[in-house]
Order: C-alpha cells, then structure tokens, then sequence
C-alpha cells in the first residue's frame, strides 16, 4: 500500500524501531535521539550497523553498580510463561528466566515487546497466563490472587505511575501506606496510627522525597518525588521481589540518578529486583544482567560484563 501512494506521488513519513523494515520501505533514513535530530541519510548509501551506531550515539554511560557483586539463591523462577490475548495475539511467548536474591535483571525491549504484560502475569494482574512460577521456592497458583503474591513478597511499581500508580486527591501518607496496611492492623480490626505514622516518616527520610508535610496532596509533588512514593508503598509491604516498570519514566535525569542508586541499595539488602525499560543507556548502568524481549519473546539473556549495545538493539527488533 505504501508503495502504490508513493507512485501516487504521496509523501510517507513512516516511524519504526524495526530496522530491516524501514530498510526496506525508506528512501531516507532520520534518526532522533532523546528528543533531538541525530542524522539523516540515502538508504542506498547507508545500512542497518550505521542505524545501530547512530540510534546508540558517543555519550558516557554512567555505571551505577559497585565491582564484585553478590547474589543468593534463586528468588523468583519463571517457566515458559505464555500469555495470549482475548483476540488471539500472543502478548508472552514462552518466557523462561529466574533472578536472584540482591541481583538486578533488565528487561530492554521495545514497546509491544511483552514486558509489562510480563509482570502483569509475575503479580497476577494478568490471570490468563500458562506456565509455572516461584517465590523463595514456593510454587504461585496461577489463580493466585495479586493481594496473595504480595503478601507472599512481590511488587509492582507500574509503569504508567499517574494512571495506575498514585491515588492523586490523596496524601503522600495514604499514597505510601495504602498497600500495607493489613501490617498494621491492630487486633485484627483497626489500623495502628502509631505505626502508620511512624512507617511513613522512615520512609520519607529513607527515600530522602521532598515534602513539606506527609498530609500534602501528591498532585502536587515532582514526578520524580511521586515515583519515590510510589516506590516506597512497595517497600513498605516488605518485598522479597521487586518489579519496576520503566522506573525513570517521565522523570528528569537527576531524579534517575537517585532513582537508580535507590535499586541498587535496595538489591544490596537483598531485595531480588527486576525492572524494565526501552533506554538501553539506563540498562547497561544499572543491571547485572540483561533479558531483551521482542515480540512477546526472550530473545537474549546475558550478564551485564558480557552485553554489547548494538547486539541488545538488533535482539529488540527480532521476532516481530
């Protein structure tokens, strides 16, 4: 179809992360970058490599993990986990991988890859999902309802935090706790305001946000300050596994920085931490080791030492 309007004389602006395929339809190949115009070439003069090494760019990588780190024993265990939707289209295509207490696994893909339907089936929030999961050893239920699994020790920090992340009439003090209080419950029947209180003034000073009262609305907080909220209702339920959902989304660069030294201090306490994200700088500054998926599949699985830019790019556009 494209090419009969080009006959036309139609003009196409055609936007893709699949790289054979604007190979393949472009004339002209664009490349931006964060935002801004990187380069501009002739498909005739150019190939998929010069993409790669123009979408990747020169700019230092931060690294964020210390030498010589540690893990334990398996904490999470997935096999062949399989999702398809009510249509028919295959959303996880047979995903197999584990992590590791105090280790922390990115996932790089690109959008419609899988990844938050991935940890959609991880919580149980996506219930029609096949194959076999463990925490700490102990099979999950695939009806396992999600309240179960946190209690259990899992948690979300979902990726579209105003959406599905935040209650934003409500305070930074209810934003923190509302997941955790059945740890609270005094005599089975009410909530310990003592304890709430005090688990909400740790957890500011720990995560170091930025409020003048606890009672303030989150609405009118930074999105960074509000993902550390976010971040610290999960940790308030006393996480064995962490799932983070492209964490530095809609947060600026300094608000990542202290975002990405929260991960690995967590990870150093033990706490098992997968996250995801479509930035392959973020990726190779903060995970140990790196699963790319694409198309619903696991297309590669290598520690962070052994992981090359343009191999997790041309790995994120297969299988689609």
């Amino acid at each position: 179809m494209i090419r009969e309007l080009t006959r036309q004389g139609v003009s196409i602006i055609y936007i893709s992360h699949r790289l054979e395929e604007l190979m393949a339809i472009g004339d002209v190949i664009t490349i931006l970058r964060d935002g801004c115009f990187q380069a501009e070439a002739k498909v005739s003069d150019i190939d998929v490599p010069w993409i790669v090494r123009e979408m990747l760019g020169s700019e230092p990588m931060s690294n964020f993990l210390p030498p010589d780190r540690q893990f334990g024993a398996p904490v999470l265990e997935a096999e062949h986990i399989t999702c398809v939707s009510p249509n028919g289209n295959t959303l996880v295509n047979d995903v197999s991988f584990n992590v590791r207490a105090g280790e922390i696994v990115g996932i790089y893909g690109l959008m419609g890859a899988g990844r938050t339907e991935l940890f959609e089936c991880l919580l149980g929030s996506q219930r029609n999902y096949l194959g076999k999961l463990w925490l700490d050893s102990k099979p999950l239920p695939t009806r396992l309802p999600t309240a179960e699994r946190i209690r259990m020790g899992m948690s979300l920090v979902p990726e579209d935090r105003k959406r599905a992340g935040i209650f934003p009439i409500s305070s930074v003090a209810s934003n923190l706790t509302i997941a955790s209080l059945w740890r609270r419950l005094a005599g089975g029947i009410a909530i310990a305001e003592q304890a709430e209180r005090e688990a909400v003034t740790q957890t500011v000073g720990n995560l170091a946000i930025k409020i003048s009262s606890p009672e303030v609305a989150i609405s009118a907080l930074s999105g960074g300050n509000q993902q550390k909220v976010v971040i610290g209702r999960s940790l308030l339920t006393n996480p064995r596994l962490l799932l983070l959902d492209e964490p530095s989304r809609g947060i600026d660069v300094g608000a990542k920085a202290e975002v990405f030294r929260m991960m690995v201090q967590l990870s150093q306490q033990g706490i098992a931490i997968v996250f995801s994200t479509s930035d392959l700088k973020e990726i190779m500054a903060v995970a140990d080791r790196i699963l790319v998926m694409s198309g619903g599949k696991l297309t590669a699985d290598l520690p962070r030492a052994d992981a090359e830019e343009a191999a997790l790019v041309k790995a994120s556009a297969q299988g689609f």
